[in-house]
């Protein structure tokens, strides 16, 4: 069941649409679309020496979200008109958010028109929202459906009671620190998407790959490409940030308040590492320095509907 609709203007200002109590919003919700799987384009070819068609490939199309609302004294019906133009701002883009008793979705769209009913005894409204994305992700947030994963872990190793037996020599340890060799990320998203990969450089470093193990498909960094982009060698202290998302791929590197693009130190062979529904064993590796680098993965699972 769908509980709110959270509508996030251009400004950050957020109207929350909570349909079983339309008083708070002074809107009342009525039967929304394009909440569902949208349409899909099949492309084929007709040959005349053969029955029916070979088929070539396929899209999904642009999600076009529609949402009818009933204006309610807030406090007068023209002051709740005035509103749905504020959150609703024609050509501009909205998040659009959904939330429902299993997830928490949003996606990106364009308000391609609010038209309302001004002289209609009910008073109301119907916007619609053009997403260019076909699907919905997973919202930020503890609620959203995404955890972050890191290869880099600390065991604690501390009981009670204790004792050193040692006046010279240490011999208690508080906790030891891990490196893994490769991590199971499980993916629950109904389409293949990117992931996000953050990187702490806590001493030098060459040569960094990250692959999923099963085909060894993955992302190289060439060591004097990237030396190059930054007019240094790496550093503790310093971070980059590689997004594998389609339409939003990028890698930065960041030291201090300079961030720089790194894009040209990719590998020649680099192949964007994408998720598939199950489980995937992604590891990461490097020339040297290998536990100078603590790394974590944060997946964002795609939906095709609420």
């Amino acid at each position: 069941m769908i509980k709110t609709i959270s509508v996030t203007n251009p400004d950050n200002e957020t109207l929350v649409l909570e349909l079983a109590r339309p008083d708070k919003s002074g809107f009342v919700v009525g039967p929304v679309t394009g909440l569902g799987p949208v349409k899909a384009s099949i492309n084929t070819t007709k040959f005349a020496t053969m029955d029916g068609d070979i088929y070539n490939s396929a899209r999904a199309e642009s999600r076009n979200i529609v949402i009818p609302l009933v204006f309610l004294d807030n406090p007068t019906i023209e002051d709740s008109r005035h509103l749905s133009y504020k959150y609703f701002p024609i050509k501009k883009n909205v998040k659009v958010k959904i939330e429902t008793d299993s997830r928490v979705l949003e996606t990106i769209g364009y308000v391609e028109s609010n038209d309302p009913a001004i002289f209609a005894k009910d008073s109301g409204t119907q916007i619609s929202i053009v997403c260019p994305d076909s699907y919905f992700e997973a919202a930020g947030g503890a609620s959203g459906g995404f955890v972050d994963s890191e290869f880099y872990s600390v065991t604690p190793l501390l009981e009670f009671p204790m004792e050193n037996l040692s006046l010279t020599v240490p011999l208690i340890q508080l906790g030891e620190a891990t490196v893994g060799q490769g991590l199971v990320v499980e993916y629950d998203g109904d389409v293949p998407s990117g992931l996000e990969i953050f990187v702490s450089v806590i001493g030098a470093f060459s040569g960094f790959s990250i692959y999923e193990v099963a085909t060894g498909l993955g992302i190289t960094l060439n060591q004097t490409r990237l030396n190059a982009a930054i007019s240094s060698t790496p550093a503790a202290g310093d971070s980059f940030y590689i997004s594998t998302h389609k339409g939003k791929k990028r890698i930065l590197y960041t030291r201090g308040s300079t961030t720089y693009n790194i894009i040209d130190a990719l590998d020649g062979v680099t192949s964007w590492l994408e998720l598939e529904r199950g489980s995937q064993l992604i590891a990461y590796s490097a020339t040297s320095g290998s536990d100078k680098l603590r790394v974590g993965l944060r997946p964002r699972p795609r939906y095709e509907g609420v």
